[in-house]
């Protein structure tokens, strides 16, 4: 089911203030040079991400957005990796274009694109991973939830 767009607009809003303030930690992170193996970018499925209880033993940085897409981390990429030199980044981003920017799914992939190309560029010798968009629950499931799914499906 999709949002309505009042739903659509509150949901905007409220991703925006939150990831300001995700993105103002991230800078101030980034003050210092990051050397680690591995940096992780993408959505919320890598901000809430744990890489300290799930991958034990690697040295991670984590750049997850909870609501972002494509356009919101070209935006935001150079605070996002300022000073951060890894060797592999793994990358889970997309899936919010079709909710919040209202793509269609070309789109969604046009904007993977730029993302990958603006990696390439600022990390030509890192190892660049794409994670496969995350699935979701079908509508009429007991944990669906309308504000996560908000109309996409698999």
């Amino acid at each position: 089911m999709k949002l309505t767009k009042q739903e659509l607009l509150g949901l905007r809003d409220m991703i925006s203030k939150t990831s300001m303030k995700t993105i103002e930690k991230y800078k101030q992170l980034n003050e210092v040079n990051l050397n680690g193996e591995v940096l992780i970018l993408g959505d919320s499925m890598v901000e809430y991400l744990n890489p300290e209880m799930y991958l034990p033993g690697f040295n991670i940085i984590n750049r997850g957005v909870a609501g972002a897409t494509t356009e919101s981390l070209l935006n935001s990429f150079e605070d996002i990796t300022k000073n951060i030199n890894p060797s592999k980044i793994f990358i889970s981003i997309g899936s919010n274009d079709l909710v919040l920017l209202e793509s269609k799914p070309e789109e969604a992939v046009k904007g993977l694109e730029k993302v990958l190309l603006k990696i390439k560029s600022k990390f030509p010798n890192a190892q660049v991973f794409y994670l496969s968009t995350t699935p979701v629950i079908k509508e009429g499931h007991k944990l669906y939830k309308k504000i996560y799914v908000a109309g996409r499906t698999n």
